[in-house]
């Protein structure tokens, strides 16, 4: 440290290394300890630097919800350029309807040919698959759970 500019006496590394007695360190030997050890000043005053490998997996995690973010705006611009395809192509209705079911055989699973449909043409979905659907999958589940809704009916009194 004392080449790189912060002086440390041997004693008060030492007293650092067993932590007795107590002391503290100044922002300069902060900074050093910073330099020489290639930590962050951040990091040395975050308690997760004791933990690197934690650290890493909760950034990858930051990094993978980050990805599936934009992944997720990507997915929904891009269904709004099919859907503004499919609505400015009135006139080719029954053209596109073939097109539509004819492309969504090759979805996954049942949801996703209802979505990919619903998601084209700005339908609503039709529950009554989606719900045999789900109780396929998940027999205690209702369609309303599954996206999240309450199920309580609201009254307009």
């Amino acid at each position: 440290m004392t080449e790189l500019g912060y002086p440390l006496a041997t004693s008060a590394l030492h007293k650092l290394e067993k932590g007795r007695p107590p002391r503290r360190i100044s922002v300069d030997e902060l900074m050093g300890f910073s330099q020489v050890l290639g930590i962050p000043v951040e990091d040395l005053l975050n308690p997760a630097w004791k933990f690197p490998k934690l650290t890493e997996l909760i950034r990858a995690a930051w990094d993978a919800q980050d990805a599936e973010d934009r992944a997720h705006d990507a997915t929904g611009a891009a269904w709004k350029r099919v859907a503004a395809f499919v609505a400015a192509h009135p006139d080719q209705h029954e053209h596109i309807d073939a097109a539509l079911e004819a492309i969504s055989t090759e979805a996954p699973d049942e949801y996703e040919r209802l979505a990919t449909r619903a998601l084209a043409t700005g339908d609503a979905v039709d529950e009554a698959r989606l719900q045999a659907y789900i109780q396929q999958l998940l027999p205690n589940v209702t369609v309303d759970e599954w996206f999240g809704r309450s199920s309580e009916k609201r009254s307009d009194g």
